[in-house]
């Protein structure tokens, strides 16, 4: 055929005819290739390449994710909009070079070495860092210096305590108290160029040295509530409360509730705070560790692509209280006289953190060295590994990904056998960060080497767009504490002022960050009322409507129906600070009903995405199997075993580590094809072929995918694509959860009776089955009602608005259905089932029954009716056990 008489379709063939083909010659120099007959088509391919949205081979990798389940679920549109939701982050972030990434955190000319024995080192030319180098090597340098200036130049003292040594007596023994503070958690690693500024994670290592114990632990106990008291002091700080939970030496157990005993802060200073004190001293003893509660007013930054931009905001803060107690003021910790640590592991503190003064770090490193030898030992290596595997586990299985990421990353990076070892370090023991992860696995050619090639991933993962939300959640979350302690604080120093009498200025005390005053003037009280704390929380809450808003989406975004409520819960905040306090006051008191259901969705949303990228980081998801740590969602572990295997050389996994998937998961592929070979119906290949089409048939998958087509490449292309892709498999998954067929099929064989008006001009209709609906039930047998109802709905069935018919039942079903009558006004009985009406007056008997009497000249009726929901419940076939047909 010549090429004008081939055939017209999508593409035309010009590449030169086969040895059986009847194509003409082909002109030199033109490639064999396919030719786009339209423009637009070629538009549309080249979006949904990899080169633009990935969104074909992103879908795709979907489906065969699914397909490779051995049951598979009943609704397959909630698989595959779990396994999508992470791609609806298409930020810069996700799109940036792996080698730009890496840049951004490689430390300019590595880690410098400052105590061999020790292992610690610096940051060159920075003197505001100090730690471990697997930890010091994707901590920003600016961000270390922010935090310096916050934590030690701007706060009170009582919040970030220098390591100065405090002797006291107690009944003639003296007792030396110490306090090493240390940077951890994600607070630790914040890049001020991809997020805003972090909840603020400190962690205080109490050093008591005496001769009784029991006299340390009520100084320990002691020191922090001296420190929420004094902290509570300063009106512009609000202290939430104390948590007494589980130290880190206690390994996490996934069949166990976490032990976390939440103390208020009125409980901790009441009358002193004995009762506190004696709970607290009796679970120290046990292991525990105290956590404070506090929001603090911190200058923070205002943009994070401009890291000298300042502006004051409310912080969430955490600071975790750890005693290590030796019996001798003077001595060291040695084998022979050991100091005791309650609740920790050897050298945690440099395991997840960092010092922001190098005398610090090294006493705290002095404090094990003596019996636990270097922090880089086998056996302590093995106890910090064991607990971030088990903290990890658990993390994900309370929903608490993103702390779960954030532990993976430190637990990756201790794998890296250059850096992590015992023996002196020099500089050349640090590659780059980007020769690390990047070629590490042609490098160490072992599973490791593969395992140090997710450090991009993890990296984007802990800067990602769940970050963004939980950021915006925990600031939401700190305004609500400022507000709901405000009025009492203000109140507090009213009345202190009050009974302290006129003074020209507070007395400021001999501290140049903390305010000690036993009596709060009247000054203090004039101050607070010109700095309009009531103003300054409202416009910060104000001011993340557009943070807000970036996140989510306008309509379109992370998800279509959280950002639907989220726009309307922001449309409803005030549209601006009052003037006067008082009308800021009531208008913040107004707003925060608004704010706490924005922070709990959008702290679902930053779960969801955040729990996603177990599916959409496929070597993520490796490396949690290689670790031996199960994904919380047990759907995800049939293909934990696939990519292993695509990985190489991984051992399996732990016997009963693979749970079975949930029952939801309806069709047994394993048996249903084990059953087709065996009885020599079909082949294998071809029996498990025929399920998987018969299931995308039955679920209408091959109908999604030609509506994705239409609907993903109509214009305007939008340059993430995901978020319209999740809102349309939420919708087919709500339409199959309903409908058996097209909704409108069922509208019009089974909603409309047939009406007949009554007396006119009165309203009242007589409604009958229409013809179609008797045939179908009629033709079903006695189970009609069965076989009009979806296995998956719930309620009742039922008529409403009318009553049911008189006639008789007789043993004809048509004659029955053409019996059945419903009465009452044209909305309320038009979609009425008459038959479940039927089915229910049967079943109801008296309780439905007409009533008549006449007491003298008076005459009664009761006349029973059903109204409601009920009324249309069966017409949309919603029940679950037939009753329109048998009256159950």
């Amino acid at each position: 055929m010549s090429q004008q008489q081939q055939p017209s379709g999508r593409y035309s063939n010009i590449s030169g005819g086969g040895g059986g083909g009847g194509g003409g010659p082909q002109a030199p120099g033109i490639p064999a290739r396919y030719k786009y007959k339209y423009k637009a088509e070629e538009v549309r391919e080249a979006y949904l390449s990899d080169k633009e949205s990935g969104l074909a081979s992103t879908l795709r990798a979907a489906l065969q994710s699914l397909f490779s389940e051995p049951r598979l679920p009943d609704n397959p549109y909630y698989y595959l909009a779990s396994t999508l939701a992470a791609h609806v982050d298409q930020s810069q972030l996700w799109t940036t070079p792996a080698v730009d990434l890496l840049a951004a955190y490689d430390v300019e000319g590595g880690l410098e070495p400052l105590y061999g024995d020790l292992q610690l080192c610096k940051i060159p030319n920075f003197n505001h860092c100090f730690g471990l180098p697997h930890v010091l090597r994707v901590v920003s340098r600016e961000g270390a210096s922010f935090l310096h200036e916050v934590l030690v130049h701007s706060l009170p003292e009582c919040v970030f305590p220098p390591c100065h040594v405090t002797s006291n007596v107690v009944d003639g023994a003296e007792y030396a108290v110490q306090t090493l503070c240390s940077v951890q958690g994600p607070c630790a690693l914040w890049n001020p160029q991809l997020l805003e500024f972090p909840e603020i994670e400190i962690r205080c290592d109490v050093l008591i040295r005496g001769s009784k114990l029991d006299e340390a632990l009520r100084q320990f106990v002691g020191l922090v509530v001296a420190d929420v008291r004094e902290l509570n002091q300063i009106p512009v700080y609000f202290v939430d409360g104390v948590t007494i939970r589980d130290g880190p030496a206690a390994v996490p157990d996934p069949e166990k509730e976490p032990f976390r005993l939440r103390v208020p802060l009125e409980a901790v200073l009441n009358a002193g705070g004995s009762d506190f004190e004696k709970t607290a001293t009796r679970l120290v003893l046990g292991g525990k560790v105290l956590t404070v509660h506090a929001v603090l007013l911190v200058e923070g930054s205002s943009d994070p692509a401009d890291p000298d931009s300042r502006k004051l905001r409310y912080e969430m803060s955490r600071k975790t209280y750890i005693l290590h107690y030796h019996s001798d003021p003077e001595a060291r910790s040695t084998l022979t006289q050991p100091m005791t640590h309650f609740g920790c592991n050897p050298y945690d503190a440099l395991y997840g953190g960092y010092f922001l003064d190098v005398s610090s770090a090294r006493q705290y490193a002095v404090l094990y060295h003596g019996t636990d030898r270097e922090p880089y030992h086998r056996d302590n290596l093995t106890k910090q590994m064991d607990f971030l595997r088990a903290s990890i586990d658990v993390d994900l299985q309370h929903g608490d990904s993103l702390t779960a990421w954030h532990q993976l990353l430190l637990l990756v990076l201790l794998h890296d056998p250059t850096t992590v070892k015992v023996g002196p370090l020099v500089p050349e023991s640090f590659p780059s960060l980007e020769t690390l992860a990047l070629k590490a696995p042609k490098m160490l050619g072992t599973e490791v080497g593969w395992l140090l090639s997710t450090l991009p991933n993890l990296l984007r993962i802990k800067n990602s767009a769940a970050s963004v939300l939980e950021g915006i959640v925990r600031e939401v979350e700190a305004l609500a504490i400022a507000a709901a302690r405000l009025p009492a604080k203000l109140a507090a120093v009213k009345v202190a002022a009050e009974a302290a009498g006129p003074a020209p200025t507070p007395n400021t005390g001999d501290s140049r960050r903390t305010v000690r005053t036993p009596d709060v003037s009247r000054a203090m009280s004039v101050w607070l009322a010109a700095f309009g704390l009531e103003g300054r929380l409202l416009s910060q809450l104000l001011g993340l409507k557009d943070r807000i808003l970036a996140a989510t989406g306008s309509g379109t975004g992370l998800f279509a129906g959280i950002s639907l409520m989220v726009q309307r819960l922001v449309s409803e905040l005030p549209p601006e600070v009052p003037s006067l306090a008082p009308a800021a006051a009531a208008a913040l008191a107004a707003a925060q009903p608004r704010a706490t259901l924005l922070r709990h969705l959008l702290h679902a949303a930053a779960l969801t995405v955040a729990h996603g990228f177990v599916t959409r980081c496929a070597d993520v998801k490796w490396a949690l199997y290689y670790l031996r740590i199960p994904v919380a969602n047990s759907a995800d572990l049939p293909a934990l075993h696939t990519i292993a295997a695509a990985g190489g050389g991984v051992g399996a996994l732990e016997e009963g580590g693979a749970a079975p998937p949930p029952a939801t998961w309806v069709l047994d592929v394993g048996v249903l094809r084990g059953t087709q070979v065996r009885s020599g119906a079909l082949a294998e290949r071809v029996s498990t072929e025929g399920v998987m089409l018969q299931y995308a048939v039955d679920t209408k998958l091959d109908e999604l995918l030609a509506t994705i087509w239409m609907v993903m490449t109509e214009p305007p292309l939008p340059v993430n694509p995901y978020p319209r892709l999740l809102q349309l498999l939420r919708t087919q998954a709500t339409k199959l959860e309903l409908w058996n067929e097209e909704p409108e099929e069922a509208l019009g064989s089974y909603l409309v009776n047939e009406l007949t008006l009554l007396r006119p001009p009165s309203f009242i209709y007589a409604a009958h089955l229409p013809p179609a609906a008797s045939r179908h039930r009629s033709g079903n047998g006695g189970g009609a009602g069965q076989q009009l109802s979806r296995q998956r709905g719930g309620g009742v069935a039922g008529g409403g608005g009318s009553g049911g018919g008189g006639a008789n039942v007789d043993d004809s079903e048509d004659d029955e259905s053409d019996q059945l009558v419903g009465y009452g006004c044209y909305a309320a009985v038009s979609c009425v089932d008459v038959q479940a009406l039927h089915a229910l007056r049967t079943a109801l008997g008296v309780v439905l029954a007409d009533r008549h009497w006449q007491s003298g000249a008076y005459q009664g009726e009761v006349v029973p009716a059903l109204v409601g929901d009920v009324a249309i419940s069966n017409a949309l076939r919603l029940d679950h056990d037939g009753l329109g047909a048998h009256g159950g």
